[in-house]
This record gives C-alpha cells, sequence and structure tokens, in this order.
C-alpha cells in the first residue's frame, strides 16, 4: 500500500490527545487523586481549628484546579503548533509504502526504512493511526490520508498482524 501525506498543526495537535488518552485504567492516577482527596478532606475538616475559614480555601483550589483544567490543554496544543510551525521536516510531503516488511517513507530531502520490528505497539481513534517507536516517539498516519475506507482496514489489519492488538 502506498500514500503520499502532509501533515498539518492540526494533526500534530490532535495526535498528541490520542497518545494522552488512556488506555484503560490507571490505578497509579486513582491512587493519586483518591489519596490527594483523602488529604483535602483531613486538612478542610482541621482548617477551622487552626483558625482557616473554608471559603477562603475553597476559592484559591477551584481557581488552581481551572487553570490546570483549562489552560495546561490550551498551552501544550500552542507548543506543538509552534513545534510544527518551526520544524521543516514536519512539513514536508511525505510518500510512504507499508507492506510485510514494514515502512518506507521518503521526502525530497530524506529517505527512512522502518521494520514492523522497530515498532512496539499502534494506538488509533476516528482520524489517526498512531506508531510507537517508544513509548513517547510515535509516527501519525491521519487517516484521511488513505483515501478510502477499504484502505483504512487494509491498513487496521496489519497492524495486529505484525504489532499485535492496539494498545
Amino acid at each position: 500500500m502506498d500514500y503520499d501525506r502532509r501533515l498539518t498543526a492540526d494533526d500534530m495537535a490532535a495526535s498528541y490527545r490520542v497518545h494522552m488518552r488512556p488506555r484503560g485504567r490507571r490505578w497509579g492516577a486513582v491512587v493519586l487523586w483518591l489519596l490527594l482527596f483523602v488529604a483535602a478532606l483531613v486538612f478542610f475538616q482541621k482548617a477551622p481549628k487552626m483558625g482557616l475559614s473554608l471559603p477562603r480555601l475553597i476559592v484559591p483550589a477551584i481557581v488552581v484546579f481551572g487553570l490546570v483544567v483549562v489552560v495546561l490543554p490550551a498551552v501544550v496544543r500552542r507548543r506543538l503548533r509552534r513545534m510544527y510551525a518551526g520544524n521543516r521536516a514536519l512539513q514536508a510531503h511525505f510518500r510512504t509504502r507499508v507492506d510485510a516488511d514494514g515502512f518506507e517513507t521518503s521526502t525530497d530531502t530524506d529517505h527512512a526504512s522502518r521494520v514492523w520490528t522497530d515498532f512496539s505497539q499502534w494506538k488509533e481513534d476516528d482520524s489517526y493511526f498512531l506508531l510507537y517507536e517508544s513509548p513517547y516517539s510515535f509516527r501519525v498516519i491521519p487517516k484521511r490520508v488513505l483515501g478510502t475506507p477499504e484502505r483504512v482496514v487494509e491498513l487496521r489489519e496489519m497492524f495486529p498482524r505484525y504489532l499485535g492488538p492496539a494498545a
């Protein structure tokens, strides 16, 4: 299977969201949130005894939580877009061939071949395939570049064959 592609800044941001989406339940995060919740309960129970008023404590906590939930994702998207804008290699037009041996990708200035064993896992959502070379290094394949739903299915069927089930 051959396809031509060019990544966009939107591809960078969207693929990062797919990458960050948890694979099932992450028990470490659940335990951490539970510990923080218990610590907050204990603190709020003892705060009045220490002369601290609860409204004065809750408002800053809500503001900080809101900043983390709302601002942090926007900052990450902006940094990814800047990284894309500053990296000509990410903006280059790619030609890729996928077969039983692996991937062969070329641009006007570069050529790279990867065998299937270079990849450790894969992930998919409605718009992208991500192929991982390491836990934080992945290749993005926008499904739109494959052209037809049949080609998406063809590529999707290759991944379990050579890499095992999706992450």
